[in-house]
């Protein structure tokens, strides 16, 4: 029917490709896997990698991308295990099979629930490397659940944890209140997302055709969720922010600013 449509969250590669006037605000999970290989590699020196991920949609096309991109990178994969979603409950077997392979450092692509066990029962057998994982770790769940055992954790975000923004810290500051929950990616980009499809409106009238191409012509956008334009296939390209856990709390790593 030709209306546009904006998903704050869909991170599948192939999720803009259903039609030319779908969008999405979530950077692509292979992107996001790309540039934390890059990460692992060129910042931090790590080259020989153990890979711990969901086997779903999701964590396949991460852990993929990952393991090409740490190769491109110069770097190895030392263990690649997988698990189901949700329902492993034993991750034992898996850790040890990565804890064998020797690794420099473990990256984790899971969500929260999963996560927290998987660093327990590491912890459980005394396997202490650094922990890279995807930014789906950044929720106050997280923390709630992995307590001591997160402490250290890296991760990429899109958006600046310090950004001083007047808009930003609307949001923040009204978000907080109203819900007691800290903001995250999935409040600022539905934020931007909803911001978008009203200056649309505002600038074309509502035509749906016109609407399109103004969201596809964005270029540089400072929303809340970073600055970010909207490649070929209707996804945004951003620069990348490293986040780490420090006494219970996240925080912005300093002066790190992860590129493609």
């Amino acid at each position: 029917e030709g209306i546009p449509m904006i998903s704050p969250q869909a991170s599948n590669p192939q999720f803009t490709e259903i039609g030319d006037y779908i969008f999405s605000m979530q950077l692509s999970s292979s992107y996001e896997a790309e540039l934390t290989a890059k990460m692992i590699v060129e910042n931090y020196g790590y080259k020989n990698i153990a890979v711990i991920y969901s086997n779903d949609d999701w964590g396949v096309g991460v852990n993929t991308q990952f393991t090409d991109s740490i190769g491109e990178y110069g770097g190895s994969i030392s263990a690649d295990e997988t698990f189901i979603a949700g329902q492993t409950k034993d991750f034992t077997p898996l850790i040890s099979k990565m804890k064998e392979s020797a690794p420099e450092a473990v990256f984790v692509a899971a969500l929260y629930s999963d996560a927290a066990q998987i660093l327990q029962q590491m912890k459980n057998l005394d396997f202490e490397v650094p922990v890279f994982a995807t930014n789906t770790l950044y929720k106050q769940e997280f923390l709630d659940l992995a307590g001591a055992n997160a402490e250290g954790i890296l991760m990429l975000n899109s958006f600046e944890l310090e950004n001083t923004d007047e808009e930003y810290v609307y949001l923040k500051d009204a978000y907080e209140e109203k819900t007691g929950n800290q903001v995250d990616t999935y409040v600022t980009q539905s934020y931007d997302a909803m911001n978008l499809l009203l200056k649309a409106i505002e600038a074309t009238d509502g035509d749906r055709a016109k609407m399109r191409d103004w969201i596809a012509d964005v270029k540089n956008y400072r929303g809340v969720s970073g600055t970010f334009s909207f490649n070929d296939v209707r996804v945004p390209i951003k620069d990348e922010y490293v986040f780490t856990i420090t006494d219970g709390a996240y925080a912005q790593v300093p002066d790190l600013v992860i590129k493609q």
